[in-house]
């Protein structure tokens, strides 16, 4: 054989020799959490913390190994959580309690936390807030933001599963029992549509049939003045509105955005805003929401999402320009919860103001409701 035959041979069996990908073996790290470590004057209605990671996480390995304490010490007393949101980068705590006044409290992670690939934090991590005094405490009332069917809806399939009440904050469970009423009709004395249950997490009270509604009939959603918030504020005046059914039928409408906040077209927003919020006219499939949510324009960053299941509060990681245009979409990936998706993608726009940047604003007073 020609010597340069020979070589070339033996060139094209180089060139399919396999070469083994790179094994991920860095730690990850907490890159920052929600109350920021360090904040001072956080509100004890407080409704979660978030951890936030540099990469990918093993959702699987949160659960108790992500807590909140009283005071620093990591083997201190625990907070009670009611719910933990297992995002692919951060980890969501629910509280299930309300936060004492003037208390240090401390973000724990374990090194029993690990990524994708198995590898875990290098060492454990502890970060610290404290919260308010009375004198800094909420004294705002409460107010309804949204109802689930929204008021004024007809068609609202029969087999909907739940009627939701939306606060504008975090809600005292114990004073909505009895507050917060679904009836058949238009008055709040109309014969009670029998429930199977009634909870609260956060601003969000849900009311839950025992069975399917009446076809076709109008019912009215009732929220009297007992209702307080988590700091004892009242609603300030009853709340009523009303829907009507459709006539039979499975749920084929595809769900819209109502609302978001800041809205499109809004000017003058601070830079320093810590969260936008988006809010539906049904009941949504929660899963869904990830990857479908995006926030473009200079610095803009998700850093998690708070879900509930008929809005949505995307945490920004950062502050944003002065004097700049944002858009948020919402992707027809998003679905409610009989798998219809939006028709077409929801884009709002708003512009940020020219005020000199001050501190940022912190997620410990944020009031969104936590699902």
């Amino acid at each position: 054989m020609p010597r340069h035959v020979g070589y070339l041979f033996l060139s094209a069996l180089v060139l399919v020799v396999p070469i083994a990908a790179a094994q991920d073996v860095t730690a990850p790290v907490v890159t920052h959490t929600a109350p920021v470590a360090g904040d001072t004057d956080v509100t004890t209605s407080l409704v979660a913390v978030f951890v936030h990671f540099d990469e990918q996480m093993d959702r699987d390995t949160y659960a108790g190994n992500v807590y909140l304490t009283v005071g620093t010490a990591a083997g201190g007393t625990r907070v009670a959580i009611g719910t933990l949101h297992a995002g692919g980068t951060y980890c969501g705590l629910a509280l299930a309690e309300t936060l004492e006044q003037e208390t240090i409290y401390g973000v724990h992670v374990t090194t029993g936390v690990a990524d994708l690939a198995g590898n875990v934090l290098a060492a454990p991590y502890t970060g610290t807030f404290t919260t308010a005094s009375a004198a800094n405490e909420d004294t705002d009332p409460p107010f309804v933001a949204q109802t689930t069917p929204l008021a004024g809806a007809v068609g609202v399939p029969v087999d909907m599963g739940a009627v939701i009440v939306t606060f504008n904050e975090g809600m005292d469970a114990t004073s909505l029992t009895g507050a917060v009423s679904l009836r058949v009709g238009l008055t709040p004395d109309g014969p009670a549509v029998s429930l199977a249950g009634q909870s609260v997490d956060g601003g969000d009270c849900t009311l839950t049939p025992t069975e399917l509604l009446a076809a076709g009939t109008v019912h009215s959603i009732h929220v009297t003045t007992a209702a307080t918030d988590l700091a004892g504020n009242p609603l300030p005046t009853g709340f009523s509105c009303s829907f009507r059914t459709a006539t039979a039928g499975p749920d084929l409408a595809a769900p819209f955005v109502t609302s978001t906040d800041p809205g499109d077209g809004a000017t003058g927003i601070h830079q320093d805003i810590a969260s936008v919020r988006i809010d539906f006219n049904e009941l949504m499939d929660i899963d869904t929401y990830e990857g479908n949510i995006a926030l473009s324009g200079p610095g803009a960053g998700v850093a998690g999402l708070v879900v509930g299941v008929s809005h949505v509060t995307v945490l920004l990681s950062g502050a944003l320009a002065t004097t700049t245009e944002y858009t948020l979409e919402v992707g027809s990936g998003v679905r409610d919860v009989a798998g219809n998706g939006l028709t077409t993608p929801h884009t709002a726009r708003f512009t940020t103001s020219n005020q000199v940047p001050g501190e940022r604003m912190s997620w410990g007073g944020l009031k969104a409701s936590f699902r």
